[in-house]
């Protein structure tokens, strides 16, 4: 799990991340980030998985721990003032911790959301 200073509340922050923010796609989830002009605040991350990927709360639950560990590996590496939503697809069930990991990696990357 996040710490709680790198959790996303959704309900005060999705609307916005999604009217002003970037999309970026990956083969495992869409990442919806918005970078703030104050670089103060730590990075924020929020995980959504969608009843269309699994209907049983814990394969989703699973989906949503795997997301946010490999968020977490990487944490001190991310810039301050980024806040995301990541929306997991259906490709992600059965992928192991390594694959989530390595396309979490090549996302930021993508975008240089790395420092």
């Amino acid at each position: 799990m996040l710490p709680k200073k790198n959790r996303l509340d959704l309900k005060k922050n999705f609307l916005e991340i999604r009217r002003n923010g970037k999309t970026l796609r990956g083969k495992l989830f869409d990442l919806l980030f918005q970078k703030l002009v104050a670089d103060f605040y730590p990075p924020s991350f929020a995980f959504v998985v969608s009843k269309k990927i699994d209907k049983r709360a814990t394969k989703r639950n699973g989906v949503k721990r795997l997301l946010s560990e490999a968020v977490r590996n990487f944490l001190p590496q991310i810039q301050p003032g980024i806040k995301g939503v990541f929306l997991a697809k259906k490709e992600i069930l059965g992928k192991s911790f390594v694959e989530v990991k390595e396309e979490v990696e090549k996302v930021f990357k993508k975008e240089n959301l790395f420092k």
